[in-house]
C-alpha cells in the first residue's frame, strides 16, 4: 500500500500558531461486520488502556493515550471511528471554599499542525479498515483563546462574512460547500461549524453541618471553535458497494480538507 499523505506545506489558517486542535478524527463506513476485530496495538503499536466490548451489540471501543491526548478507535457494525481527542485529567487537589480556584482552561491535544502530521502517519496502517469502504469522512476542529467575547465574534468575521455584532454571544453558525467528486459518482460534502462560547468554574461544598458553601466563580474563558468536515457522498444513496478505489477519495477529501484548513478556498 503505497499512500502517503503529508502535511500541508503552508502551516496558514487554522494550522497557524493561535489555534489549537481540540480532535481529529477519521470515520470509515463499510459493510456491517459481526465482531469487530481489535485495532488500536496496529495503530500504535502500544496496547490500549482500556477496551469495551459489547458483542450482542458488534461494539468495540479501544483507548489509551497517544501524541499529547487520547487515541479512541471505536467500532460497530458498518462503522470505524479513529479520533485523536484530548486527555481530561482528574484532579485529586481539595481545596477550602476560601482558596483560590485555578483559572478553567480549554481542553486541547495541542497545537494544530503536530497533531495532524501524527495523525496523518498512521493513515497506511487503516489500510485493513479501508478496504471494502463506501463512504469516508475526515474531521479537525480547532480552537482560538481570546479575552472577551467580542474577540471571539471578531475571530469569525476574519474568516466568514457574517453579519456578527460585537455584543452577539453563543453564536453556532454551520454551512456545507458540496462539491462535485472526481474519484466516484457523487459529491465531496465540505462542512463548517463555527461557534463562540464562553465558561466559569465555581466550587460548591457541603459543609458537617449540611450547609452549602460557594465559592467566588472564576473569571469566564473566551474561546472561538471551528470544526472543518469533509465526506464522500454517493448520489445514488442505496448503492453500498464499495469505493473503486479508497486511496484516491481520501486523498481528495483530504486535499479539501487541507485546502480549508489553511484557507486556500
Amino acid at each position: 500500500m503505497t499512500l502517503d499523505i503529508k502535511l500541508p506545506v503552508k502551516q496558514t489558517g487554522f494550522l497557524g500558531p493561535d489555534w489549537l486542535s481540540e480532535s481529529i478524527r477519521i470515520t470509515i463506513f463499510g459493510p456491517p461486520q459481526d465482531a469487530p476485530a481489535p485495532f488500536w496495538s496496529k495503530f500504535t503499536d502500544e496496547e490500549p488502556s482500556e477496551i469495551v466490548r459489547r458483542p450482542t451489540e458488534g461494539i468495540l471501543n479501544e483507548v489509551g493515550p497517544f501524541g499529547g491526548g487520547n487515541l479512541i478507535i471505536a467500532q460497530q457494525s458498518g462503522r470505524s471511528d479513529i479520533i485523536l481527542a484530548p486527555s481530561i485529567p482528574v484532579s485529586s487537589v481539595r481545596l477550602t471554599p476560601t482558596e483560590h480556584i485555578p483559572d478553567p482552561d480549554i481542553h486541547h491535544i495541542g497545537p494544530a499542525a503536530p497533531a495532524l502530521s501524527l495523525m496523518l502517519k498512521g493513515i497506511p496502517r487503516l489500510a485493513p479498515k479501508f478496504e471494502g469502504a463506501n463512504r469516508i469522512a475526515f474531521s479537525m476542529a480547532f480552537l482560538f483563546k481570546v479575552k472577551s467575547n467580542a474577540e471571539a465574534n471578531a475571530v469569525v468575521r476574519a474568516f466568514e462574512n457574517l453579519p456578527i455584532g460585537s455584543n452577539d454571544s453563543d453564536i453556532y453558525w454551520r454551512i456545507n460547500r458540496p462539491i462535485s467528486a472526481d474519484t466516484f459518482s457523487g459529491n465531496i460534502n465540505r462542512l463548517v461549524s463555527w461557534q463562540t462560547a464562553s465558561f466559569q468554574t465555581q466550587r460548591v461544598l457541603l459543609s458537617q453541618n449540611r450547609a452549602i458553601q460557594k465559592s467566588a466563580p472564576t473569571l469566564p474563558t473566551f474561546f472561538t471553535r471551528v470544526e472543518i468536515e469533509v465526506n464522500s457522498a454517493k448520489l445514488d444513496t442505496t448503492d453500498m458497494h464499495q469505493l473503486e478505489s479508497w486511496e484516491d477519495t481520501f486523498k481528495e477529501i483530504f486535499t479539501h480538507a487541507s485546502n480549508m484548513i489553511t484557507k486556500e478556498v
